[in-house]
């Protein structure tokens, strides 16, 4: 992972299954196949607005949840993974009052493979406005508060 020293710090945590695994296959079926496709799809995705740099990529195994945003279906001990990016361009997503609102809104909806290694049940789809199957959530800086 690359470090850039300038731009906007943003934390995405996630139960969706992004982890890194660089298998690029085009006729890929595997499962660190679909994995990194997951983490593609949240890169391509943020990409929309400026370039960005990964930071870091955590994966914290049976994370008890109640300290994390996600919805209200998701209780107990899960699997989180945390992507750390920054952007090229300060406030690029911002919106009114709301620093993140466009990193939220391209995001919602976007599909995603399932079945991998997340530890909830989640629709095949990024999911950052329902408050109960709420999967995706963003932070500037690198604190969960």
């Amino acid at each position: 992972m690359q470090e850039n020293n300038s731009g906007e710090l943003v934390s995405i945590y996630t139960l969706v299954d992004i982890t890194h695994t660089e298998d690029n296959n085009p006729k890929g079926t595997t499962h660190s196949f679909k994995q990194e496709q997951n983490f593609n799809t949240i890169l391509q995705v943020m990409s929309l607005r400026t370039q960005v740099v990964v930071e870091s990529l955590d994966h914290y195994t049976t994370e008890s949840i109640q300290f994390y945003e996600f919805g209200s279906n998701y209780k107990g001990l899960h699997d989180v993974w945390i992507l750390k990016i920054k952007s090229e361009t300060t406030d690029i997503w911002k919106d009114n009052s709301d620093s993140l609102f466009y990193a939220s809104h391209d995001c919602d909806g976007v599909p995603i493979y399932t079945g991998l290694g997340e530890t909830v049940d989640m629709l095949p789809l990024i999911s950052v406005y329902d408050i109960n199957q709420k999967n995706m959530y963003f932070k500037l800086g690198d604190k969960n508060t």
